[in-house]
């Protein structure tokens, strides 16, 4: 399984366009194949701080949701929002758990 963790920053005053843009990029990826988690959250101490956290099933379903259109669209519209480069954190894991 595949981990990924993006945390961002936002200009001030952006947060709800973010969200708006977040929940549909979310919808459309959690249909994407391989796909299994998507998420998005805002810091409850720092509203211009974020994380998404994405579990997909291989590398190769990552890279398919990379080149996926829907993605290039969110990337687009969300870039010009952002106060800073995305970090970025791609985790090769496996649960412990089951």
């Amino acid at each position: 399984m595949i981990v990924l963790t993006v945390y961002g920053r936002l200009n001030p005053g952006l947060r709800a366009i973010v969200i708006a843009l977040s929940e549909r990029h979310r919808a459309n990826s959690r249909k994407e194949p391989g796909c299994l988690a998507f998420d998005f959250f805002h810091s409850p101490d720092d509203p211009n701080h974020f994380v998404f956290v994405e579990e997909w099933e291989s590398k190769a379903a990552l890279d398919a949701h990379s080149a996926a259109p829907s993605f290039a669209e969110f990337m687009a519209a969300v870039t010009p929002c952002l106060a800073s480069p995305l970090d970025v954190r791609v985790f090769d894991a496996a649960r412990l758990d089951g």
